[in-house]
């Protein structure tokens, strides 16, 4: 229990961890933040992929079971964001998405989100620039824009669509 205290708290989960945020829900956490932040990576799969059922894509069904943890804690008030979502154009056997796929996937996953999940408020794509570091292999080629600054297919392809939703 957080007997009354909240703390400094800033973070998205690593996925949709439902079970984590019950655990903070059931902790009493209600009152310490107003958006509830998660990272709905895909893992290199199409944002339309059916769950292992044929149905509803695993990541829209976790976020409508974040939902309704929320709603049991009567927190409806808040709004879910996505701070971090994108697909990494990393070389296809360490799970990257060509730089089309990355460019139609990012789209459909904003106007699946849109349609699907009106609670989610915002959504941050992940990064804006590819980076260079040894040590986060994965992380390197999430950018929409390449290291040089040259816009990729996903850059051109977001400015088109938030143009015509304007």
């Amino acid at each position: 229990n957080l007997d009354g205290r909240c703390f400094d708290f800033n973070s998205g989960t690593a996925g949709i961890q439902v079970d984590w945020i019950r655990k903070l829900y059931n902790l009493g956490a209600k009152r310490c933040f107003d958006v509830v932040s998660v990272h709905p990576y895909n893992s290199g799969l199409h944002p339309r992929t059916p769950s292992w059922d044929g149905g509803t894509p695993r990541w829209i069904v976790a976020m409508r079971e974040v939902r309704q943890v929320m709603r049991r804690h009567n927190d409806a008030r808040a709004s879910v964001w996505f701070t971090e979502f994108g697909f990494s154009t990393v070389k296809k056997s360490l799970g990257g998405v060509t730089e089309r796929q990355q460019a139609k996937w990012i789209v459909a996953m904003i106007k699946m989100t849109d349609r699907r999940l009106p609670f989610v408020k915002r959504m941050f794509v992940y990064m804006s620039r590819d980076e260079r570091s040894p040590d986060l292999v994965k992380d390197r080629h999430y950018g929409l824009y390449t290291l040089k600054l040259k816009p990729k297919r996903s850059a051109q392809a977001l400015d088109r669509y938030l143009t015509r939703v304007k």
